[in-house]
């Protein structure tokens, strides 16, 4: 189908098309150009549509897998609506995800319970031929132009995958409530299962990277920074790239599962390549085995004094995502790599060096071997360790370390106490549900999701734990007899690609882009100090009595108003604007102050009159401004020392005349 035109649309189709296209251009387009998938036909009911007034429309559809016709809406569609959506507590939560869009009586009747209130609507519509029915028999304008509702049309979990990871960074969801259109779910339920966990995962995934950000944001910025100047010494990843192709790679996490299998690889290690995660590193050391690789992304010290009495560092090399601690990589006497992680102020950085690994979605450490095995070729991709859950009330092997000492294995009874809430269930590798926490159920799935993007061959040989989609499930000494066929060189190819290259003028422009962004931070800070003032002398005049009346009436109090609101309007545009690129490579630090934005800007856009709205923008103005004077501030100190260590680097490769 190709997209229409408004000459040859029915009225209604074209009304609602309208609303469509000027919110969502690439909806738009799926909506109108995909093909009809169903075969529908009308279907008459006793109501009256206030909005055409012409009877209210309803549609049967065919159900493609039992022959049966299936009505989508009852004779009487409103009073079916108001029906089951009384029924759902619409205080539990102000997001809600609803299956199924049908004609769209019941997603009025979710609007109209909700009201003039603060809240999202996610609604999924697995037939792009239901959906424009829908638009092309209703005026539905009003739920298609509400900001608070977005619409995905299409029966692909991954595209519907896809747009809520767009949809996540428009809107703050930390909790949902489905509701699921019956007959809808009927026709597509799998892929509305689908959806509901999908949903439930980005969730996850949403609440790990934003409390990742909230909690560790400057101490990430503040490492990533700092080991910019490990990389001007360190190899180039990109050597790696396919060194192992065709060879099967052992990744080793710490699970529980490993203490069941982890001997059978000693015997084995030389026919394949072995990562560890650095949690496995001692069960590895008791077993006879040194592993290949270590992979490493804590960004505190707690585990420098394992690292510093590793003994064979000089044999296995370490692979640093560049949110690491500084000081763990300076402690690593072996050969180095640091990979770029998803953080832009990492991407930065790297641009300019040119000798970064980019790395999926780190979650975890477990990730990061994930990531380099597929990088170096590897086939098949191995998983040890890699639970996911706590069977026997187990998060670790047992002879794994934990914070800052080698130890024995983690139990989590205690925590499986205090946190039953957290607690969910996923499917296991022998078919039974796992228990294990929201966090690690969003760990399983960006393997999943991985996994299918970068099509690898991967054997989840655990031998316990959550069963990971994509992956064939085997034991351990299966997949040594049929994929460990015979010894090759490792450790030397490693060495040889862990080289470094020393690029001068790389570093120069980093250096100067780097005094650039210093001097616009010196500005800002001064701009966020005269805006947050301003905001403060906003609030005390709001405060005074009929402050709305005295603007209008009252020219002193008038200019004042003025003053203070140009003050705030200029603050606002210096802060974190002017230099996209800039706002860019620091975007990860102002993950809290933008969230708070968002939170600030709806309680303006629902303030109950003028006079609340305008002392609520102000309170938004001053608490923001305090953020970004705060965040100025740390900037300044990071790139302040940044600057002048590569001043240093300069002089010393200049002496030698490099």
């Amino acid at each position: 189908m190709s997209e229409p035109t408004n000459l040859n649309l029915p009225p209604l189709l074209a009304k609602n098309f309208a609303v469509i296209k000027n919110r969502d251009m690439r909806m738009f387009e799926r909506i109108a150009t995909a093909p009809d998938d169903l075969e529908v036909r009308p279907a008459d009911t006793k109501a009256i549509d206030p909005r055409t007034n012409l009877p209210a429309p309803s549609l049967e559809v065919l159900d493609q897998r039992s022959g049966k016709w299936v009505r989508l809406h009852s004779i009487q569609p409103f009073v079916e609506a108001q029906r089951r959506v009384t029924q759902i507590d619409t205080e539990a939560t102000k997001n809600w995800l609803v299956c199924g869009f049908g004609l769209g009586y019941h997603v009025e009747e979710v609007l109209k319970k909700l009201g003039n209130t603060n809240f999202n609507v996610l609604c999924v519509e697995a037939s792009p031929t239901i959906f424009r029915q829908a638009l092309a028999s209703r005026d539905l304008t009003h739920v298609l132009g509400d900001q608070r509702v977005r619409i995905f049309v299409g029966g692909q979990v991954q595209e519907f995958s896809e747009w809520l990871f767009y949809t996540f960074g428009e809107i703050i969801v930390d909790d949902i409530t489905v509701h699921k259109h019956a007959p809808s779910e009927r026709l597509f339920t799998e892929f509305y299962n689908r959806c509901i966990q999908e949903t439930e995962s980005a969730i996850n995934r949403f609440e790990v990277n934003v409390l990742t950000a909230e909690h560790h944001g400057k101490t990430f910025f503040k490492n990533m920074l700092k080991n910019a100047l490990f990389q001007i010494d360190a190899g180039d990843p990109r050597a790696l790239k396919d060194l192992f192709k065709g060879r099967p790679i052992v990744c080793v996490a710490a699970g529980p599962s490993l203490d069941r299998n982890i001997h059978l690889l000693r015997e084995a290690q030389e026919k394949c390549v072995v990562i560890a995660v650095d949690s496995s590193l001692k069960p590895l050391m008791k077993n006879g085995i040194v592993p290949d690789m270590v992979a490493l992304i804590d960004p505190i010290d707690t585990k420098l004094p394992a690292l510093e009495r590793y003994p064979y560092q000089d044999q296995t090399a370490l692979l640093a995502v560049q949110h690491c601690s500084p000081n763990l990589i300076a402690a690593w006497g072996g050969p180095r790599f640091l990979a770029q992680s998803n953080a832009p102020v990492s991407s930065w950085a790297g641009k300019h060096l040119g000798d970064y690994l980019f790395l999926g979605e780190c979650l975890t450490v477990a990730h990061a071997a994930f990531f380099v095995a597929a990088h170096m070729g590897g086939d098949p991709i191995i998983f040890l360790g890699q639970d996911l859950g706590f069977p026997q009330s187990l998060s670790h092997t047992h002879s794994t370390h934990t914070g800052d000492a080698w130890g024995s294995g983690v139990s989590l009874a205690t925590t499986m106490k205090t946190e039953k809430d957290a607690l969910v269930y996923i499917p296991g590798v022998d078919g039974l549900p796992v228990p294990t926490f929201r966090n690690m159920a969003a760990f399983a799935k960006t393997y999943e999701t991985e996994i299918h993007k970068l099509g690898v061959h991967c054997i989840d040989a655990t031998e316990g734990g959550a069963f990971i989609q994509g992956t064939v499930v085997s034991t351990l000494w299966e997949t040594i007899l049929n994929f460990f066929r015979e010894s090759f060189p490792k450790k030397e190819a490693i060495a040889r690609a862990c080289e470094p290259v020393y690029r001068p003028e790389r570093v120069q422009k980093l250096r100067d882009e780097a005094k650039r962004y210093l001097g616009n931070l010196v500005t800002m800070k001064r701009d966020c100090k005269r805006g947050q003032e301003a905001a403060k002398e906003m609030i005390t005049l709001l405060d005074a009595e009929n402050a709305l009346e005295r603007i209008k009436s009252d020219k002193k109090f008038h200019d004042r108003y003025h003053k203070f609101a140009e003050a705030i309007i200029k603050a606002d545009a210096a802060c974190f604007k002017q230099d996209p690129d800039f706002t860019e490579v620091v975007s990860q630090i102002l993950v809290r102050t933008r969230i708070n934005v968002k939170r600030w800007d709806d309680k303006i856009r629902y303030a109950e009159n003028e006079d609340q709205r305008q002392k609520t923008q102000a309170g938004k103005y001053a608490e923001v401004f305090r953020d970004y004077y705060e965040l100025s501030d740390f900037l300044i100190e990071q790139f302040s020392e940044f600057v002048a260590s590569l001043d240093e680097i300069i002089d010393v490769y200049v002496k030698r005349g490099a």
